[in-house]
This record gives structure tokens, sequence and C-alpha cells, in this order.
């Protein structure tokens, strides 16, 4: 703007110049116009055309001037016109250089900020994995003893149970050879007592109470034999 200003300054100041020029042009004609006008027609004549012919020129002087002026500010103000659209394609392109340097920069931030995001959840599932598989062979390993000890238990408790069934199958065994001996014992008894003894007196009445001789001999030989 202030160039502008100055330049339009500098051309009223040299028009101004222009017109004086014109102006004392005229002034010194007209005066000589003023002496001469008792002089003869021919030379009235002739000033007058030298006048208009003067002010013809004068004239163009001034168109001259003024097309001068006109020139000189429309390449004035063609030149502002460039500068001024050169200077807002340069800030445009400014702008889009920073708007442009800005969403690299926010995209490299949020680039960056996935792939922390990323190796963090690796990170996270690589250790979770990691807890899980200790955690399953723990369970297996935990699995394993168990089963390991049941088996055992089964093991021993049908060892137990086979010890138990032989021990009272060898119990049994026993009781049967002892009640085969007492039986014999008896019937030796029995066929040895004497009917009419006090003893044998006795053993009839004691008889009386079981279903056979041989038994009450038998239980009367076990209490003897305890006794």
């Amino acid at each position: 703007m202030a160039e502008i200003d100055n330049f339009l300054q500098d051309i009223e100041s040299k028009y101004q110049q222009k017109n004086k020029q014109v102006s004392k042009v005229n002034h010194n004609q007209l005066d000589r116009e003023q002496k001469k006008s008792n002089n003869s027609d021919i030379d009235s004549f002739i000033s007058e055309i030298e006048s208009q012919k003067k002010v013809t020129e004068n004239q163009d002087i001034t168109e001259d001037i003024v097309l001068e002026i006109e020139g000189k500010f429309q390449q004035k103000k063609s030149s502002n016109s460039l500068n001024s659209t050169s200077n807002k394609k340069d800030n445009l392109i400014s702008e889009i250089e920073s708007k442009f340097n800005q969403k690299q920069s926010q995209s490299k931030i949020d680039s960056d900020d996935i792939i922390s995001d990323i190796e963090k959840q690796y990170k996270q599932k690589q250790s979770a994995h990691k807890s899980q598989k200790k955690s399953g062979i723990a369970e297996n390993y935990i699995s394993e003893l168990v089963t390991s000890y049941h088996q055992k238990q089964k093991e021993i408790n049908h060892n137990k149970k086979s010890e138990n069934l032989e021990e009272i199958r060898q119990q049994e065994l026993e009781k049967q050879r002892q009640e085969k001996l007492i039986t014999r014992k008896a019937e030796v008894w029995l066929k040895n007592l004497d009917p009419y003894s006090d003893e044998g007196f006795w053993f009839e009445q004691f008889a009386l109470s079981y279903p056979t001789k041989l038994e009450a001999a038998i239980e009367y030989l076990k209490a003897l034999s305890s006794s």
C-alpha cells in the first residue's frame, strides 16, 4: 500500500508540473497575442494558427503524459497484482505444507501408538500363553500324581482285601480242621464213655438238650479244652 501511495503522489507531482508548463505556455501565447493585436490580419491569422498548433502540441504532450502515467500505473498495478497473487500462492503453499507436515507428524504419532499397542498386546498374549502353558503343565503333573495315587490306593486296597480274604480262608480252614478234630475226639470219647458211670449218667442228662449225643459231646469237649 505504501508503494502505491508513493507512486500516485509521484504521478500527481509530474502531472502538476506539466500543467504548470502548459499554463505558462498558454499565458505567454496570450501575451504575445495581445501585443500583436494591432498587427495586420495576416499576422493575426498566422499567430492564431501558431497558437492553435502550440495548444494542440501542448494537448498532445498532456495526453502523452496521461497515457504514460496510465501505462506506468497499469504496470505497477499488474506488478502489485502479480506480487499479491504470488504472495497469496506462497501463503497458500506454506499453509498446505504446514498442514501436510502436521498430518504427517500426526500420522507418524498414530502409527507409533498403534505399533506400541500391538507390541503391548503381543507381549500380554505371550505372557498369558506362557502362564497358561506352565499352569497346564502343573495341572497335568498334579493330575498324573492324583491318578498314580488312586492306582496305588486301589492296589493297596486290593492287596488288603486279598490278604483279608486269604486270612479268612485260612481261618475257615483252621476252623474246619478243628471241628473235624474235635468231632473225632467226641466220637472216641462217646465210644469210651461208660453210660452207667457218674460221668455217663450226667452226660445222658446233658445230651437231652442237643439234637444228637455227638453234638453234645463236641460242646462238652470244647468246654473242657477252654477251661
